[in-house]
C-alpha cells in the first residue's frame, strides 16, 4: 500500500491459519520487519472484547494498521467508524498462491 497512514480491517478465511495473515500484513507494513510479530498487525480477540477494543484503539495511533477479524458479526460498532475500510479477503486460490510465490521468490 502506498498511503503513508491508514488503519484496515481484514475479514479473513480460516481463522486458524491468522499467523500466515499476520505475517503478511507485517511485509505490506514495512517489508524491512523480517517477519517480527509487531503492534501493527493483530488479530481482534472477540473472547475479550473489552480488552481487545482498547488494545486496538491504541494500535490506530500508528502510522499503518491492521485489525483481523474472524467475521463481519464480530467487528465492533466503535471500529466501523475508526478504521479507513474493512475488506473481506476471499480465500487464496492457486493461481494467487503461485503469483504470490513468484513475487515473493523471485521464481
Amino acid at each position: 500500500m502506498r498511503a503513508k497512514r491508514y488503519a484496515i480491517g481484514l475479514i479473513i478465511p480460516g481463522w486458524d491459519r491468522r499467523a500466515t495473515y499476520i505475517r503478511a500484513g507485517l511485509v505490506v507494513v514495512d517489508r524491512e520487519l523480517d517477519f517480527r510479530f509487531r503492534d501493527q498487525v493483530r488479530p481482534f480477540d472477540d473472547e475479550k472484547t473489552e480488552a481487545s477494543l482498547e488494545f486496538v484503539l491504541d494500535m490506530l495511533q500508528n502510522t499503518k494498521t491492521i485489525i483481523l477479524f474472524k467475521s463481519a458479526e464480530v467487528v465492533p460498532p466503535d471500529l466501523l467508524y475508526s478504521l479507513d475500510a474493512i475488506l473481506h479477503v476471499p480465500r487464496p486460490g492457486t493461481r494467487l498462491v503461485r503469483g504470490v510465490v513468484r513475487w515473493a521468490y523471485g521464481v
